[in-house]
């Protein structure tokens, strides 16, 4: 018995140790509109007159390293992150490292690898049960985005881009790498606007497998995520 408690105490010690020796670092994605909070379901203006309503946004975000003068000194041990932007919560990631450690940019990819399309069906938030897996393709939808636009040429003025794709030409995923300075939190802007300027809303109403427009518009999404508010 007192073994046991010997032993118990020496755990708690290690996992006190531990985690006095690491620090959390919040990750907030934030869509915008214009620099303002984007709100979902709520209408907004383009450059152009025409109005966006957009009603769904999900995105894989993965392969989080934190970088310090161009060389990897942390990795995220999940590989990817599904951001929903129907609430706040769903738009944080929380990062766990190590107290005081050093870093001065952060890098990421919006989308998912082709290893991991090609390894089956898995858990957590690659879960086919979050509705970001094509069956149909074998795949994952790396951006998910639906919504309402006065120009689409839907007759419901709907427009629905669900972005995938991992085999060449057609591999949609978007690698970034954005300088940072080292807080307990980082608010990582996308600024939406600038994504729906640019769509041919003619042609593009409906993105739904992969091809050129998939990776056209994987691109323009990945530039949208050009700044670090701290």
């Amino acid at each position: 018995m007192r073994y046991l408690i010997l032993t118990l105490c020496f755990m708690v010690v290690c996992a006190s140790t531990l985690l006095a020796q690491s620090q959390d670092v919040a990750v907030r994605f934030m869509p915008q509109w214009k620099k303002k909070t984007l709100t979902i379901g709520n209408w907004n203006v383009c450059e152009s007159g025409d109005s966006v309503q957009l009603d769904l946004l999900r995105c894989y975000v993965g392969t989080i390293n934190l970088m310090y003068k161009g060389k990897i000194v942390w990795v995220d041990s999940l590989p990817y992150h599904l951001l929903d932007a129907s609430s706040n919560e769903g738009l944080l990631i929380k990062l766990r490292i190590p107290a005081h450690l050093a870093y001065n940019a952060i890098r990421f990819s919006i989308g998912v690898d082709s290893i991991t399309n090609t390894a089956g069906v898995q858990g957590g938030d690659l879960d086919p049960m979050k509705g970001m897996y094509w069956a149909w393709q074998s795949g994952y939808i790396n951006v998910k985005m639906e919504g309402h636009c006065s120009a689409s040429s839907d007759v419901k003025k709907e427009f629905q881009f669900h972005l995938g794709g991992f085999l060449p030409p057609d591999a949609s995923i978007q690698f970034l790498e954005i300088p940072i300075k080292a807080s307990a939190s980082l608010d990582v802007m996308m600024q939406m606007d600038s994504f729906f300027k640019v769509i041919d809303w003619g042609r593009q109403s409906r993105v739904m497998s992969p091809g050129i427009d998939a990776v056209q518009l994987s691109k323009r999404f990945a530039e949208t995520v050009h700044s670090i508010s701290q």
